[in-house]
């Protein structure tokens, strides 16, 4: 069984900042700039030399921004895939506002790239009990948001939901494919200073944190997904301590770097069955 590999790039930029955080100071927005100027540069030049696909989620109001970026990231070979408009906080959204933010990101990033997106992950990882469905209809094929797996993929439900006092709904699978993410895979909880999350591990640590993950995949499942920031990776030593670990997963025989896209693929047989 060949075990596959995603590596997997939230460009928030400086929508990162003013859509979670509500924060506009020049110390935020800088760090959204040094994404764009320096951390995404050395991204795509370590997937370049290491001949590695990958897929990179954007913003609606990114593509707006920065159109260029966009279409170099796709002309480089990778993904594009959605990921809210502005880094919305999800949660607060009504069902209209979020149907209307999807549509319009997933068209933006169309116009720009001349294909269809087909991967959606929400802003913080939050998804609403209706999420499912706009997704449905919006003809997006996987999400890439939720955590109730590590190393394998399953189906979305439509309608789940658990209220205060305990009552708790699973809905109806969908041909909707999660494939899952998990903080312990995402570079914002070790590097990220914010203030309240002091986020400044050594890439010593993490790199081994990263290991042990990659070895638990082979063993227990078959799809690993590392979630990165090209403001937050893109540092001189995480870039280095990057490329050190994709020379680790590829020191291992019957590996494969894919992107989400073509995880959907591989994880469907003829007869839609998750395999």
């Amino acid at each position: 069984m060949t075990n596959k590999f995603h590596l997997t790039f939230d460009v928030d930029l400086h929508l990162l900042w003013t859509g979670t955080y509500h924060r506009t100071a020049l110390g935020e927005l800088s760090r959204g700039e040094f994404g764009l100027k320096v951390g995404l540069p050395r991204v795509l030049e370590v997937l370049k030399e290491e001949n590695v696909s990958a897929t990179f989620f954007i913003p609606g109001k990114i593509g707006e921004l920065f159109p260029n970026k966009v279409k170099e990231i796709h002309d480089a070979g990778h993904e594009v895939a959605v990921h809210g408009y502005a880094h919305e906080r999800w949660n607060e959204l009504s069902y209209e506002e979020e149907y209307e933010l999807i549509k319009k990101s997933k068209q933006i990033l169309e116009n720009i790239t001349g294909q269809e997106i087909d991967g959606f992950r929400s802003p913080a990882w939050s998804l609403n009990d209706k999420s499912v469905e706009i997704l449905k209809e919006l003809d997006f094929k996987y999400d890439s948001s939720l955590m109730a797996n590590d190393y394998e993929l399953y189906p979305l439900r439509t309608d789940d939901y658990m209220t205060l006092d305990g009552e708790l709904h699973f809905g109806e699978e969908t041909d909707l494919i999660e494939i899952p993410v998990s903080w312990e895979l995402d570079d914002f909880p070790y590097f990220c200073f914010t203030g309240k999350n002091v986020g400044l591990r050594s890439t010593k640590d993490v790199l081994e944190c990263w290991k042990l993950e990659v070895d638990s995949s082979i063993k227990f499942g078959s799809y690993f997904t590392l979630t990165m920031h090209p403001q937050i990776i893109g540092r001189g030593p995480r870039i280095l301590m990057l490329q050190e670990l994709i020379q680790y997963i590829k020191s291992y025989k019957d590996i494969k770097f894919i992107t989400l896209k073509e995880a959907f693929e591989y994880g469907r047989n003829k007869d839609g069955i998750i395999l």
